[in-house]
């Protein structure tokens, strides 16, 4: 099993040297949100079930591996924290408000909307005394796509800041396409399947991939066996029958079927 483990981070590492791309696991900081949208009673979006945002940026976040908050607005953070302090970038009371709420990244933003199609003007703010701006960002069309443009452009961003580049290994590993596209669909006694995804371009990708399953219940185990161009296949441990998994599957919009006679042959939908 070890011998396996080390070769599979050979081939992990081949694949981020060889794209020439960051590789970006730890820190993954919180993202603290607090946006304002001038059509509610109280413009500052809360972080309840009375909008959407907070459920779609949780959502996307998981996706990225980057959790997200909004405020609860209680009595607490409104002593601090108005419509105009967002908009006009007074950080004090935002950093001290966000306290309360872990460590993080601090992003503050304004809402507009015209029919379907929404605008948000966001600004992405370190976590300290100074607050300083990281990068600034406007994600336009419907809730969704502002949702998914943001923490693309934040992601983006954050492997660069984080990660790094890995030398190639002395010893590369490599993986031939018959040992890449053969497939075990039967699920073993322990539940154990293989997974083969298609159009994994980057790490990024990979680990958005990996966030995706993790969150799944019925998912307990999950790892990475092997690697081949944009093709990626993965040892999974399920609770349950196979129904369950591709039902959750449904509502994952970025996870979709690739070939009909193969359940366990998938696509990666870029965002």
């Amino acid at each position: 099993m070890a011998y396996w483990l080390i070769l599979i981070q050979r081939a992990f590492k081949r694949l981020v040297a060889l794209g020439v791309a960051p590789y970006w696991e730890q820190p993954r900081p919180a993202l603290m949100f607090w946006l304002v949208d001038m059509q509610l009673p109280i413009p500052l979006v809360p972080g309840d079930t009375t909008t959407k945002w907070p459920q779609l940026f949780a959502r996307e976040g998981a996706q990225w591996a980057i959790p997200s908050h909004f405020p609860l607005l209680d009595l607490d953070d409104l002593a601090l924290v108005s419509a105009d302090v967002v908009n006009q970038g007074l950080m004090p009371p935002l950093v001290k408000a966000s306290q309360r709420y872990g460590d993080g990244l601090l992003v503050r933003g304004q809402l507009s909307q015209q029919g379907d199609q929404w605008q948000l003007q966001w600004h992405l703010h370190d976590f300290d005394s100074k607050a300083a701006v990281l990068i600034n960002g406007q994600s336009k069309g419907t809730q969704a796509q502002v949702v998914t443009q943001t923490f693309a452009a934040i992601s983006h961003y954050l492997a660069g800041r984080y990660g790094k580049i890995l030398p190639l290994p002395q010893a590369v590993l490599t993986v031939s396409a018959a040992q890449a596209t053969a497939v075990t669909t039967a699920i073993s006694a322990s539940g154990e399947v293989s997974l083969q995804v298609d159009h994994v371009k980057s790490v990024d990708d990979l680990l958005a991939l990996q966030g995706l399953l993790h969150q799944l219940p019925m998912v307990s185990q999950s790892s990475v066996t092997s690697m081949a161009g944009d093709t990626v296949t993965l040892s999974l441990v399920l609770k349950g029958d196979a129904n369950g998994f591709f039902t959750a599957l449904q509502d994952q919009q970025r996870l979709v079927p690739a070939d009909a006679a193969n359940r366990f042959h998938m696509q990666w939908r870029q965002p």
